[in-house]
């Protein structure tokens, strides 16, 4: 799922906050495993950052297959339909509203 699939108008925006969130982690993962494993190389330490790291990943694609869509939203999409050039006449010039 990227930004251009839930927002097409606002694909740019959308995808700098995802990237933003998604970067996140990468600052905080080091510092949970190096507290979790004590800086130790034990494989009964490590088996915390495995069991962790499934536990996150079936959590995450739960929510996401019960409350999440790929689908476009309505705020990031236009609903004008485009004007036909074939009906519109550029010689005829409008008044505006407020001049008699």
């Amino acid at each position: 799922m990227g930004g251009v699939d839930i927002a097409p108008n606002l694909s740019g925006t959308v995808s700098g906050i995802l990237n933003f969130v998604g970067v996140i982690p990468f600052f905080l993962i080091p510092a949970l495993v190096g507290f979790s494993t004590k800086y130790e190389r034990s494989m009964a330490q490590w088996r915390y950052v495995y069991y962790g790291t499934i536990v996150v990943v079936l959590l995450t694609t739960i929510v996401y297959v019960f409350c999440g869509t790929s689908d476009a939203q309505e705020w990031g999409t236009y609903d004008v339909e485009p004007v036909e050039e074939d009906n519109v006449d550029l010689t005829k010039k409008e008044k505006p509203e407020d001049q008699p």
